[in-house]
């Protein structure tokens, strides 16, 4: 079983075999189940990039010029593409990744980095031959599983904040702080930028933060199968298991309450699409505007007051 370490060495790519040596020291990998076909890897997994923009003949665009990997408290990192291509199929090699054997990579905003790799790596697909990437709307994934076993995820969505309060104030066993200050974002770097040892630390501890958090979720759920997609899922669990009777002790009466629960989810099935227009049309919020060709003031002002709801029941 592969132990947790917080390394402070951060390995080239040009030391790939170097830092797969160290991995292998960890320990022997180890899947957990996660639903029938399918397993997790059990170590905690990161990815990042660093970018310049610019702006060329009044169009904008953005060049990645270091990437780093972080692989159960170990780092890696390259500078080019084909560097970090070649690394995912060493990855693969490596744990013996297929669709049915992942290994979990978090990346924190996962939407803008998946820009970059959309087409640097082959995707999974399903049945109907779409890809296996779950948005939660236009260039928002949170999810997304190549054709080599490997799932990205957002890890921002897991925790709804930025690296920064989770190395402040979300970190107790592992702790690691993002760092500030050291890279200037307003120069203009390339894959052959030299960059100082300050400005590298500033970008392997952004992956070395995710995988602390990762690693203590991994400790406190039990295995990286348990971790949900996102923090709503927290939430989605417990009206799960409390609906399915796993809070009472006695197992006949939380069998009872589980198909009890099922019956009446059955009975609320919708029919036909005649009905769930007619659901739709009467789920509405409160309308808060008014037309100024039929209102009978000739001057509105409007005020706008957060949570304003609970002001009014104070």
């Amino acid at each position: 079983m592969f132990q947790y370490e917080q390394f402070k060495q951060a390995y080239s790519f040009s030391q790939l075999d170097e830092f797969l040596d160290t991995l292998a020291d960890s320990g022997e990998f180890q899947f957990v189940k996660a639903k029938e076909k399918l397993q997790y890897l059990n170590i905690p997994c990161a990815f990042d990039i660093e970018t310049s923009s610019m702006e060329v003949d009044g169009v904008k665009f953005a060049e990645m010029y270091i990437w780093q990997f972080g692989v159960n408290g170990l780092t890696i990192y390259g500078r080019y593409w084909h560097e970090f291509t070649k690394f995912l199929r060493v990855l693969q090699e490596v744990f013996g990744l297929d669709h049915h054997s992942r290994l979990i990579v978090y990346v924190h905003n996962l939407a803008y980095e998946f820009q970059f790799i959309k087409n640097r790596v082959q995707w999974a697909t399903d049945r109907n031959g779409n890809s296996a990437v779950f948005s939660l709307k236009k260039r928002r994934p949170i999810y997304a599983l190549t054709s080599s076993g490997i799932e990205f995820r957002c890890s921002y969505f897991l925790s709804n904040c930025n690296l920064a309060y989770i190395g402040a104030k979300m970190l107790f066993k592992y702790p690691v702080q993002k760092l500030t200050g050291d890279l200037d974002y307003t120069l203009i770097r390339h894959s052959e930028t030299p960059l100082t040892q300050e400005e590298l630390e500033y970008c392997f501890n952004d992956v070395r933060v995710v995988m602390a958090y990762i690693q203590e979720k991994i400790e406190a759920e039990g295995s990286i199968a348990e971790i949900p997609l996102t923090n709503t899922g927290y939430v989605r669990k417990y009206t799960r298991d409390y609906c399915n009777g796993k809070f009472i002790k006695d197992p006949e009466e939380s069998r009872i309450q589980s198909l009890n629960y099922h019956s009446i989810m059955k009975t609320m099935k919708i029919s036909s699409e005649k009905e769930y227009e007619q659901l739709k049309s009467a789920f509405a919020g409160g309308f808060t505007h008014a037309n100024p060709m039929y209102s009978r003031y000739e001057e509105v002002r409007k005020v706008d007051k957060n949570s304003v709801y609970e002001k009014v029941v104070d």
